[in-house]
C-alpha cells in the first residue's frame, strides 16, 4: 500500500516538474520574442529599418527554433496568429508602409501577452 502511495508521489511530482519546465521554456521564447519585436520598433523609430529588419530575421529565428516544441505545449490558433502578424510586420516594414508595420507590431505584442496569459499556471486555466 505505502509503495503505491509513495510511486503516486513520485509520479505527481515528476508531472509538476515537467509542466513548470515546460511553461518556463514558453515564457523564455515569449518573453524573449517580445524583446525582439519592442528592440525592433525602437530600430524603426530612429529610422535605423535594415537594422530592425535584422532583428525581425532574428525573431524569426527563434520562432522557428522552437516552433516544434511551441506546438506541441499551445494551442496552435495562437501561434498562427503570431506568426501572421510576425510575417506581416516583416513584409510592412520591407515595403517602408510603417502605419502598418506599427499595427502589426502592437497586435503582434497582443497576442504574444495573450499566449503568455494562457499557459500561465492559474486557477481559470485549471478549471
Amino acid at each position: 500500500m505505502w509503495v503505491r502511495i509513495v510511486a503516486a508521489f513520485l509520479v505527481l511530482a515528476l508531472c509538476l516538474t515537467l509542466c513548470l519546465v515546460s511553461g518556463r521554456r514558453v515564457f523564455d521564447v515569449v518573453d524573449e520574442m517580445r524583446g525582439l519585436c519592442r528592440e525592433a520598433e525602437a530600430l524603426v523609430d530612429t529610422g535605423r529599418y535594415e537594422r530592425a529588419l535584422e532583428t525581425l530575421e532574428r525573431a524569426e529565428a527563434l520562432w522557428s527554433t522552437n516552433r516544434a516544441f511551441l506546438e506541441g505545449m499551445t494551442p496552435h490558433e495562437d501561434l498562427h496568429d503570431v506568426n501572421t502578424q510576425r510575417i506581416q510586420a516583416y513584409a510592412n516594414l520591407e515595403l517602408m508602409d510603417l502605419d502598418d508595420f506599427y499595427l502589426c507590431m502592437d497586435l503582434l505584442d497582443e497576442e504574444l501577452t495573450h499566449l503568455r496569459e494562457h499557459e500561465t499556471l492559474s486557477w481559470s486555466n485549471l478549471l
